[in-house]
């Protein structure tokens, strides 16, 4: 090859190594691929059907704590195998027994039987139920039917329980509930009959009231419920209370109260449970409030206000980068971070503690703080929407 040749090339070459390094330092395009390989690279990559050693490294923290949230995006596929991970994580590392739901009580104490029966035609029932919703699909089912298996394999003295503490979403499936709590009481007494027998063929288009007039028998004649319905009168009082809260503040506000009630009434124990990221952040949160006042989410209000519980909270929030939900049908993207033209497998990644000071930067790029994260957060990649559910 002539001089003349080589300078040629070695210009050539020296321009594409400026080039691409121009690329990489001074574009957004090229900040967001070195962010990747960054975030790639110190992050713990978590096999979720190995046997938990991503999370050694914080086991000893984790055992100051009594309740165990992460925080997800609903509707995403591998939020579901993460939540079937983490609870297997809890329950044989940590010792917890109750799983949380962001649910209705009717909903939980109904899985509740299926856990002892193994009735595949409850949890039929219950996801169709949600038709319309992100909990509406194939995942949902596979969720509770891996509780159920997992659950036979415990020892009696492991064996777990759900405890639902959200607000009343449907009100058929509350009024199923109820009349399930009745079946086999006999005659109710004079004073509350007419209750009882509307409850039983209960049809929201045609007794539209019914519950608005329970909750005014329950304050005439409390004593009368808690004769008729012994232990079962908490529940009872909890599903018809936790009817009619649509406004967010409230709902929040109902989350915490009905999580204390169950935490004060159960024997003492260990909570784990996978909430919508917006109730598991330690913070009062500003953003996506419906315009209403901010809110002092679950995990911020029960860590900081709640004596017994008080800094026993420890929250894990799901990050989501090329990743997917779905909902009735339609899918959506619901990734913090997105890197174009990066395609792969679905993965997921463990940040804790969060001390990386490379990792804070990038989050404060992308808008995020601390606070915003959790205690820990987990990084998933190229997740796809939770399919739809096919069963009848």
């Amino acid at each position: 090859m002539s001089k003349k040749k080589r300078i040629i090339l070695i210009i050539s070459l020296s321009l594409v190594i400026v080039s691409i390094v121009s690329f990489f330092m001074f574009t957004r395009l090229g900040k967001m691929y070195r962010d990747i390989t960054i975030l790639m690279s110190t992050g713990k990559k978590i096999n979720m059907e190995g046997n938990f050693q991503e999370l050694k490294g914080i086991e000893g923290e984790l055992k100051n704590y009594d309740v165990y949230l992460t925080g997800e995006a609903h509707g995403t596929e591998l939020s579901y195998k993460m939540q079937q991970y983490m609870a297997r994580y809890f329950i044989e590392e940590q010792g917890v027994r109750y799983i949380l739901l962001e649910a209705p009580v009717s909903m939980a104490e109904i899985l509740n039987e299926y856990l002892k029966t193994g009735d595949t035609d409850i949890i039929k029932r219950l996801v169709n139920k949600f038709e319309g919703s992100y909990a509406y699909n194939q995942d949902t089912y596979d969720l509770y039917e891996f509780y159920y298996d997992y659950n036979k394999q415990l020892p009696e003295d492991k064996k777990i329980m759900f405890v639902g503490i959200d607000v009343e979403h449907n009100n058929m499936l509350s009024a199923e509930y109820l009349t399930y709590l009745t079946n086999e009481l006999g005659e109710p007494p004079t004073k509350i009959a007419d209750i009882v027998k509307r409850l039983k063929k209960y049809d929201w288009g045609s007794d539209y009231f019914l519950f608005n007039d329970i909750r005014k028998s329950l304050k005439d004649d409390e004593n009368v419920y808690k004769e008729y319905l012994g232990e079962d009168f908490f529940y009872f009082n909890k599903v018809v209370k936790n009817v009619f809260t649509e406004n967010q503040t409230v709902r929040e506000a109902t989350i915490v109260q009905n999580f204390k009630d169950f935490y004060e009434k159960l024997p003492k124990g260990k909570y784990y449970g996978q909430f919508g990221g917006a109730h598991v952040y330690k913070k009062i949160r500003t953003e996506y409030t419906c315009g209403e006042d901010p809110i002092n989410t679950f995990a911020n209000s029960v860590n900081n206000d709640y004596g017994p519980l008080k800094g026993r909270v420890y929250s894990m929030i799901y990050m989501y980068m090329n990743s997917y939900n779905s909902l009735s049908g339609e899918e959506y993207n619901i990734s913090e971070i997105n890197i174009p033209y990066i395609d792969g497998s679905g993965s997921v990644r463990l940040y804790t503690p969060i001390s990386d000071k490379k990792v804070l930067k990038i989050l404060k790029y992308y808008g995020l703080k601390q606070e915003d994260v959790g205690d820990a957060f987990f990084l998933i990649k190229d997740s796809k929407a939770s399919p739809k559910f096919y069963g009848e």
